[in-house]
């Protein structure tokens, strides 16, 4: 499928692809072999973390977390992996396990389309989501 040495564009691919399916063998495969962790890909110009968040997948998202995922990384709309999280159903677990890792930061920081994580969350009626960004926006302040 990559081939005997697939070059970085091709191992970003493949790392997007397994993260997007929920494959935490084989992302940690894939970034073993040197797939970068946090290039972007597509149009959108997501990265292996957004695309894992969809997935359902915790464990995708712990690897990726890992080897050094960027919870600050944007997309083509400066969403990040938090504002792709909420807007697309994420667990609590998921959330909680972004925020842990830095993404609390990121709670109110709008998008091109001024929407931020916790706005995003309220428009989409995740209360128990909202909840958990009000309480770490406390214990951080």
């Amino acid at each position: 499928m990559l081939g005997e040495s697939p070059g970085p564009d091709e191992l970003t691919n493949a790392l997007a692809g397994a993260a997007k399916g929920g494959h935490a063998a084989l992302c940690r495969r894939l970034l073993k072999a040197g797939a970068p962790v946090n290039a972007s890909t597509g149009s959108g110009r997501v990265t292996p973390l957004m695309c894992a968040v969809s997935s359902g997948s915790l464990a995708t998202v712990e690897a990726l977390l890992e080897h050094g995922a960027d919870v600050t990384a944007t997309n083509v709309n400066g969403s990040t992996a938090l504002h792709m999280a909420i807007a697309r159903d994420a667990s609590l677990e998921t959330i909680e396990l972004l925020l842990r890792s830095g993404a609390s930061a990121q709670i109110e920081t709008p998008n091109e389309f001024g929407y931020t994580p916790l706005r995003v969350a309220r428009e989409r009626g995740r209360d128990e989501i909202v909840q958990l960004l009000r309480t770490s926006q406390k214990s951080q302040a």
